[in-house]
């Protein structure tokens, strides 16, 4: 960091002629870090490495897209950058960008041609990271460009699992409109479905059940959507879950029902509405 700060006021303020075309490169990921559209250029014209990286493998591009500076980003296209350059962690700009809700850096770097499509170390897409994290416009602009919906990351997590997760409810909407598996499972086996149970979004699940998710689908424990309701204490999702059909008499891998789940909690108001369910 101090080396690249020296390296960047030694550009600034000595001829470029004394300085190498290392020190030139490092002064431009500094300057885009920085968000100094002009000293970018500037440097560029004395001949910097645009694709130059610093020890993190990030370029001038990267940067920029981490900051969301927008203007460093159209400068940086437009003298051809690499804009799918990954860094040590295996991130693009436009990963970072999703990753950080940069929504105009990743519309440019999309429409300059970045592939939508590429992974970081944990195979977390852009579309994913967009989904995971509530940038609507990102996931969008994602979708658009051909990003895949059906990716999933080494967890085995999909940008509509991430989404429901999160209670994300228009990203669901539009990521089952993208034709979505809503019975994708990740690697322990949970659903979408499930994970927004769990997590209490009432408005996830009835967008999931309508769109043709499996209501009593199990996990690789055997736990359903209900069971993780009721074990969460989410009364109304409980309702909303046994009024869409769920079957309450289903047991986990050790015999467990949602109402065994409710009772060793003290839910009291589930154990009354899945004692009910139970008796019809």
């Amino acid at each position: 960091m101090k080396k690249n700060l020296i390296t960047y006021f030694l550009i600034s303020f000595f001829c470029p002629l004394f300085v190498s075309a290392q020190d030139l490169g490092q002064a431009l990921i500094e300057a885009a870090k920085n968000g100094n559209a002009a000293h970018v250029q500037e440097l560029l014209s004395q001949g910097a490495n645009i694709n130059a990286v610093n020890k993190d493998k990030r370029t001038a591009l990267i940067r920029a897209a981490f900051r969301g500076h927008i203007e460093v980003i159209q400068t940086l296209i437009a003298a051809q950058a690499d804009l799918d350059v990954r860094d040590i962690q295996g991130h693009t700009a436009l990963s970072w960008a999703a990753h950080q809700g940069r929504t105009e850096v990743a519309q440019a770097l999309l429409e300059a041609g970045a592939n939508p499509n590429t992974y970081d170390e944990d195979r977390y897409t852009p579309l994913i990271w967009a989904a995971f994290k509530g940038h609507l416009t990102i996931v969008n602009s994602a979708l658009k460009a051909g990003a895949d919906p059906k990716a999933k990351n080494t967890s085995g997590f999909t940008a509509l699992i991430r989404s429901a997760q999160q209670g994300h409810t228009n990203i669901v909407k539009r990521l089952i409109a993208a034709n979505s598996n809503v019975n994708a499972k990740n690697k322990h086996g949970y659903t979408a479905l499930m994970r927004a149970a769990e997590q209490g979004h009432g408005s996830v699940v009835d967008l999931l059940i309508k769109a043709g998710a499996n209501i009593d689908i199990q996990n690789n424990y055997g736990y359903t959507a209900l069971m993780r309701a009721a074990d969460k204490g989410h009364t109304q999702l409980v309702k909303q879950l046994l009024s869409a059909g769920a079957n309450p008499t289903i047991a986990d891998k050790r015999g467990r029902t949602a109402l065994k789940k409710a009772q060793t909690r003290k839910h009291t108001d589930i154990v009354k509405l899945l004692k009910s369910a139970q008796a019809h």
